[in-house]
């Protein structure tokens, strides 16, 4: 729990006094991420439910459509995501002798 003059984290969101709140007296909300969070996703390749992988990644994506109020921090959380995903994969492939850690995505 983290508070201060111009934002409080409340669960997984952070309330702030955005650029708006000077005329309209409005707050603004962004997705909160622990520091702690390793994004640690199930990889598509274990022995979930085929269907697990789509609804994890669709599941984070509605979560930061509800939560960010500014379409720029959406869309960095979902860049974000993306990079977590892509890098859960690479470290797969990795393990298994696929593909190198040098190797671009």
């Amino acid at each position: 729990f983290f508070c201060s003059s111009t934002e409080i984290h409340f669960l997984d969101v952070t309330i702030y006094k955005g650029t708006d709140f000077e005329n309209k007296q409005t707050l603004d909300t962004k997705t909160y991420t622990k520091p702690t969070n390793k994004q640690a996703y199930v990889h598509g390749s274990s022995f979930h439910p085929r269907g697990t992988g789509k609804s994890i990644a669709l599941g984070e994506a509605y979560r930061f459509l509800r939560t960010n109020t500014d379409e720029s921090n959406f869309r960095q959380q979902m860049a974000k995501l993306q990079r977590a995903l892509l890098a859960r994969v690479r470290d797969e492939l990795h393990r298994f002798g696929l593909m190198s850690r040098e190797t671009p995505y």
